[in-house]
């Protein structure tokens, strides 16, 4: 089994199309998994329902949420 690092090095590699689960988007930007579902509650990051219990989120569009977030936030 993975690792958090190993599996956050993973996704680094192969971000480009990828899904991840809360956890690892989580441990990715080093916040917690209830401060992600405010911000996919509240539309900042997108996600995909896969199932009833299977949500993903695009890692190519939560790095470009963050990466707004810290350049001085998003335009809307």
């Amino acid at each position: 089994m993975k690792t958090q690092t190993e599996s956050i090095h993973h996704l680094e590699a192969h971000s480009a199309s990828i899904l991840a689960t809360r956890r690892e988007i989580a441990g990715r930007y080093s916040i917690s998994l209830r401060h992600l579902d405010y911000l996919i509650r509240d539309g900042i990051v997108p996600s995909v329902r896969l199932g009833k219990r299977c949500l993903r989120i695009p890692v190519e569009e939560a790095d470009k949420i963050v990466h707004a977030l810290q350049t001085g936030g998003l335009k809307r």
